[in-house]
């Protein structure tokens, strides 16, 4: 579980309960989400207007917005790429044995932003199941 204030960053796993399914942010910056070692989802800098960079990093918001931020160096700040919304205050992420993340609130109240069909949110899609690849173990 990402509770609220806590951040995913590279090389970072969130796993479901049962240890089927995690989430990461892999060594090119693209956040990634996997079932039984297969990647499933993918938000990549392919499908953005610029391309990840290795420092993104997934934020769980205290107003139930999970965020991806990349920062800009030169700037010295933090841009958003993708964002799910707000949800509900103090709402955690939590990623299941079939890989869909939902946002929970502690009385329980919850909404799926991802599943079988991607993910809610800016650019995220599903890779195709024909073409996934076995994702390294280490």
């Amino acid at each position: 579980m990402l509770a609220p204030g806590e951040s995913v960053f590279i090389n970072d796993l969130l796993r479901s309960k049962d240890g089927h399914a995690a989430l990461r942010i892999d060594e090119t910056g693209d956040v990634v989400v996997a079932v039984d070692g297969y990647d499933t989802f993918r938000l990549s800098g392919q499908r953005l207007a610029a391309p990840l960079m290795r420092d993104s990093v997934l934020v769980m918001q205290s107003d139930g917005n999970l965020v991806l931020y990349q920062p800009l160096i030169a700037q010295g700040r933090q841009v958003v790429v993708w964002a799910s919304g707000p949800f509900d205050i103090n709402a955690s992420a939590v990623i299941g044995e079939d890989g869909a993340v939902t946002l929970v609130t502690s009385s329980g109240r919850k909404t799926v932003i991802g599943g079988a069909g991607g993910l809610v949110g800016k650019q995220w899609h599903r890779r195709s199941t024909v073409h996934r690849r076995r994702q390294s173990r280490g």
